[in-house]
């Protein structure tokens, strides 16, 4: 039942999260190959620019989107920032196809000593609760990076809120490859080959001797010298 061409994701999300998205294709796509090799299996991956209009492309088997924009918005209201998410998502739906829509780290290091960083803390906060009543709303699933994160430690990831950095990339990339062998592909991948991949992914409780090995294929793959 798994689609005879290549897996196709629209995103939507902030410039430092692509490197996520990336390493979270490739996690997916190493456990299926682990799991199903005798399978050609392949991605095309679409980014679009955050805050503008979006439509489905034809073809489409996944719709990733995220809540990091949006903590950039310090001078937008909440409300106004939930109106744009609820005439956003309806539209999004009509192809049929799982969405997705990732959290945002609550790592904020200048809280303290920024008034302004306080108030985008707080508004951190708000656009994870919106997350929730969005995928309550709409039935859409969520990819949670802050949940992810925070097991493991901004400082540990050496990155915050705005996922800077390799292990950032790495770890929302492992959440994001979870989420979705978890939810919302059986209609292009056989549920026992999910469960499968899974396992082969391993959860979040492994999550730091995953990243190890991930590093550690990074650094075999890179030219020496």
């Amino acid at each position: 039942m798994s689609a005879a061409g290549p897996i196709q994701f629209q995103v939507r999300v902030a410039d430092a999260e692509r490197q996520g998205i990336v390493a979270g294709v490739q996690q997916l796509f190493s456990c299926l190959y682990e799991v199903a090799g005798d399978r050609e299996w392949l991605a095309q991956v679409k980014f679009e620019p955050p805050q503008e209009p979006m439509t489905p492309i034809p073809g489409l088997s996944a719709i990733v989107l995220s809540l990091l924009p949006d903590a950039e918005l310090l001078d937008e209201t909440i409300a106004a920032t939930e109106a744009r998410w609820h005439a956003l998502i309806p539209a999004l739906l009509e192809p049929g196809v799982p969405i997705y829509l990732c959290t945002v780290f609550r790592h904020v290091a200048e809280r303290w000593s920024d008034e302004r960083e306080a108030l985008r803390l707080e508004r951190i906060r708000r656009l994870n609760r919106m997350a929730a009543d969005l995928s309550l709303t709409y039935g859409i699933a969520v990819i949670d990076i802050d949940r992810a994160l925070a097991h493991v430690g901004g400082d540990i990831l050496e990155t915050d809120w705005r996922l800077k950095g390799f292990w950032a990339a790495e770890a929302s990339g492992h959440t994001m490859a979870w989420s979705m062998l978890s939810y919302g592909l059986d209609e292009i991948i056989e549920p026992e080959i999910q469960e499968q991949a899974r396992a082969a992914l391993g959860d979040l409780s492994e999550i730091n001797a995953l990243l190890l090995k991930r590093l550690a294929l990074r650094n075999a793959e890179e030219p020496a010298g």
